[in-house]
Formats: C-alpha cells, structure tokens, sequence
C-alpha cells in the first residue's frame, strides 16, 4: 500500500524523472498522495494505472459528494485543504509542470457525478491515459488539456456526453475513445461540437461503440484535412459511416467486424481514390 507520508519522505525524488506506481493500493490520504508529486521537481512520467481495470480495489477514490480541493496555492508548502463543494463538484488534480507523460487509469469518483476535471500545474503533459477510470459518465468537462497531443479516454461511460468534453484539447493529434458508449451519446451532438476546433487531429480510435447509424456529415469537419486514420472497428455499420471523399489526408481506415456485407462501387472507388492521393503525396 502507498503511504503518502512515505512519498513525501522519499530521498532522492528531486532527481526521479519516471515513476510507475501502478497496481498499487493508496492509504486513505490519496488526493495527499497526488498532491505530494509536485514535490518531484524533475517528474516526466508517472504511470499510477490499476491494470486489473475491471475492479475497482486499487483506484484512487474521490469522493464526488462530500469534497473537494479549495484555491490553495499549491506550491507554497501548504497542506492540501479539502473543503465542502457544492453539487455537482469541480474535481482539481495538480501535478508536476515537467510532467510530459501520466497514466492516472485508477480515478474513481465516487458519490454524485462531477461538473468538471481539471489538471493544473502542468505546462508540457502531452500523453495523458484515463482509460477505465470511473467518473459516472462523460456529462462534464475535462480541463487543462492544451499541449496534450495523445489522450486515452477508452472504457468511459459516454451515455450521457457533455459535447464540451474536449474542447480544451486544442493541440490534440490522437484521441483514442475505444468502447465508450459514443452510439448513445454522440446521438444527440446536433451541432457536432465534440470535436469542433480540433484541427491538428491525425489518429481517432471510435472502436466498439455499438454505432449503427452513419456519423452526421459535420462530424469531423475540424478534421477533414489532418484526419489519417480511423479506427472504427466492433461496431455494428452496414455501409462505411461517412463521405471518404471529403477527407484530404485519410489513407487509413478499419472497418473489421462491423456488420458490412459487401461495399458498393462507389465506396470502391472512394477507397481508390485516397490511396491516389497518398501515393501523390
């Protein structure tokens, strides 16, 4: 078990640069715990992912009716305050600013659904993995994700989805969102906002997320030119789900396991014509 004393006491975390912690237990001070990794002034990665994903023993749990963290600055050496919120709660994590890469797939809010998570203190994250982590569903907003350029948010229950969730991923290149309830959830994003101003977008991940009905023509408009591959493998399409010839840089697509019997001439000759165009390129 992690002790938070214990990782405050460690000797030489001022020269620790990569920190795996994962599959572990936490004490009962966990957000402490969290807090204690600004102490490691030269932290760039830190993986406290609980890879036995479908339990829920190992994950750090945030208690979503009772707390959360105040505006305390937390590099003045002060102690992490917890105080009353007000429903739903803004959930804040702080982390190290040289962190470059975080594994943190052991969050578990528990008590009522949040309004919002924030990362703060980090200027150079550019991989983050949330994946499996158990914050109710996706009808809030994910902050502090503006120089991420690779984000794994897979296995999050997006049955009700706030459209906003992304929108501070700005410099997002991969977005991985494997079996995440998006059928249901992207059902209702009328105006497609979910990815609406991500343009630097090269890679999504949409697999097994029980689609059926053919994605809405604006769905990937902020993509149509970075757009490389995507991955919408274990759904349930009968026809490949968007207009390929409105994309200028696609050259991969995955549409195994899908419930597509044949493709017709003119999807043949779509595929055709986007390896022309790599080729070109």
């Amino acid at each position: 078990m992690i002790n938070a004393d214990a990782v405050q006491k460690m000797k030489y975390k001022h020269c620790l640069e990569s920190l795996n912690l994962s599959n572990n237990d936490f004490d009962f001070h966990q957000l402490l715990t969290i807090w204690f990794f600004n102490l490691f002034t030269h932290l760039r990665t830190l993986d406290m992912s609980d890879n036995n994903n479908q339990f829920n023993q190992n994950k750090v749990k945030i208690d979503g009716i009772k707390y959360t963290r105040d505006n305390t600055d937390l590099f003045d050496n002060k102690s992490l305050n917890i105080v009353p919120s007000y429903y739903p709660p803004d959930i804040v994590l702080w982390f190290p600013s040289t962190l470059e890469i975080l594994n943190i797939s052991c969050i578990n809010v528990v008590g009522n659904p949040i309004n919002s998570f924030t990362l703060k203190g980090i200027k150079d994250l550019q991989i983050i993995d949330l994946a499996y982590s158990s914050l109710f569903d996706c009808n809030y907003t994910i902050n502090g994700l503006q120089n991420v350029t690779i984000l794994n948010i897979s296995h999050f229950k997006c049955v009700h989805l706030n459209h906003n969730l992304l929108q501070s991923a700005v410099n997002l290149e991969q977005l991985i969102m494997d079996s995440s309830s998006l059928s249901i959830g992207l059902k209702f994003d009328y105006h497609s906002k979910l990815l609406l101003g991500l343009k630097r977008v090269q890679y999504i991940d949409f697999s097994r997320n029980e689609f059926e009905d053919r994605f809405i023509i604006s769905t990937f408009n902020s993509q149509l030119h970075s757009l490389q591959s995507l991955i919408v493998e274990g759904n349930l399409f009968t026809s490949i789900p968007l207009c390929l010839e409105d994309f200028t840089r696609l050259s991969f697509l995955n549409i195994r396991n899908n419930k597509i019997a044949y493709l017709t001439t003119k999807e043949i000759d779509a595929i055709e014509v986007l390896f022309e165009n790599q080729i070109e390129q």
